[in-house]
């Protein structure tokens, strides 16, 4: 995710000395990632590694400050998928071609994800 993160910071930032960033810069990046569809949790993530960079920037002497502190941080929706009952899982096998069965059936017992 840090790689992710350091990408979309790039892309935003460019290479605006760390000084020049603010607050209301930072409120920017947040609000134009959510625009592009990006989830809540994962815009958090990147405002998390960019409040590192600066803190290791202040560390360095590179910046006096770190205007992420004071931005804000989005409410995450932190619920868990539910697992399907026994006749709901009876239902989707039932409708599942062949070839797709084995794939569904370990995801099922194994708690895989889509990206997985």
């Amino acid at each position: 995710m840090r790689r992710t993160a350091i990408k979309h910071l790039s892309e935003h930032f460019g290479d605006t000395p760390m000084s020049k960033i603010a607050k209301m810069d930072v409120e920017k990046f947040v609000q134009d990632r959510l625009d592009s569809g990006m989830a809540a949790a994962s815009v958090n993530r990147c405002r998390s590694v960019l409040s590192s960079i600066f803190t290791k920037g202040q560390d360095w002497g590179l910046c006096d400050n770190n205007p992420v502190r004071g931005a804000t941080r989005l409410k995450e929706n932190n619920m868990s998928p539910r697992p399907l009952t026994p006749e709901e899982e009876q239902r989707l096998l039932a409708v599942l071609p062949d070839h797709v069965m084995p794939i569904v059936t370990l995801a099922l017992h194994t708690g895989l994800r889509r990206g997985n």
